[in-house]
């Protein structure tokens, strides 16, 4: 996880489509929580009953990262990138909602 960065870091005043990875899996805005811990491709542990709000999803192509970028109390912006390459983290990018769940 990286951050935090300056509030707005995230948004543009511009909207920014979304990619179909991020439309079939979260909604801009929505708070989410994750309910199976796991590690990222920075080595943090996202335990059970962590929090955000979900902002945007970005690919990085160079680094063969998704970037979920989020916002967590007291509204710090923080990025959570995951590798798609084969490995441990490609299970979770392909099965995100096993990991995570919107807060009702």
């Amino acid at each position: 996880m990286k951050g935090p960065f300056p509030v707005g870091t995230w948004t543009s005043d511009s909207p920014i489509p979304q990619w179909s990875w991020e439309r079939d899996r979260m909604v801009r805005g929505e708070r989410y929580r994750v309910i199976k811990s796991f590690i990222d491709a920075h080595g943090d542990r996202h335990p059970v009953g962590e929090e955000w709000t979900f902002i945007r999803s970005m690919f990085s192509k160079f680094d063969g990262e998704i970037i979920i970028c989020v916002r967590i109390p007291p509204g710090e912006e923080w990025s959570i990138s995951l590798r798609e390459h084969p490995g441990p983290q490609a299970e979770i990018v392909d099965n995100f909602l096993e990991y995570v769940a919107p807060v009702s």
